[in-house]
C-alpha cells in the first residue's frame, strides 16, 4: 500500500486521524538540502499510544525504497529518541534536522528548536521533549 501512497495522501489521512498526533519530514526534504524529483519523503508519524500504533503499522507499513518512507512511533517513544546511552542514540543525527507539518498536541517537537530565518524549516539539538511549536 506505502508504494502507491503519495506524500499529499498521507498528509490528508494523517489530518483526519484521531490517533495521530503529529508529523514530520526528515532527511533531504526535511533538511531542506539536495532535493530534487528524485528525492523520497522520510516522514515520521506521532501516534497516541502502541495500539493507535500497531493499528497504523497495519495500514501503512514502512517499505524501504517507497517514495513515501514512513517511521512511526508513539509520542512517548519520541521523547526517549536519541538519548545518550539508548539503542537509538546511533540516530541523533535524523532528529536534527526536521520540518514539522502537523502538530496536534504542541508536544510531537524534540529537543531546542531554533528557526531558519524565513523559514518553517526547524533544527533541533538534544534529545526529544516536550515542547511547543512555533509559530
Amino acid at each position: 500500500m506505502a508504494a502507491d501512497l503519495t506524500f499529499e495522501r498521507l498528509l490528508a489521512v494523517v489530518q483526519g486521524r484521531d490517533d495521530v498526533l503529529g508529523l514530520y519530514l526528515f532527511g533531504s526534504r526535511g533538511r531542506g538540502l539536495m532535493v530534487d524529483e528524485r528525492s523520497d519523503w522520510d516522514v515520521c508519524v506521532v501516534l497516541r499510544d502502541d495500539e493507535s500504533l500497531e493499528r497504523f503499522d497495519a495500514q501503512y507499513p514502512y517499505e524501504h525504497g517507497a517514495r513515501v518512507e514512513i517511521a512511526s512511533t508513539t509520542l512517548a517513544a519520541l521523547r526517549e529518541r536519541g538519548a545518550i546511552g539508548s539503542p537509538s542514540e546511533w540516530g541523533r543525527y535524523a532528529a536534527a534536522h526536521f520540518e514539522v507539518l502537523l502538530d496536534k498536541t504542541a508536544e510531537t517537537s524534540c529537543g531546542s528548536w531554533k528557526r531558519r530565518s524565513g523559514s518553517r524549516r526547524t533544527t533541533a539539538t538534544g534529545s526529544c521533549a516536550t515542547r511547543s511549536t512555533p509559530t
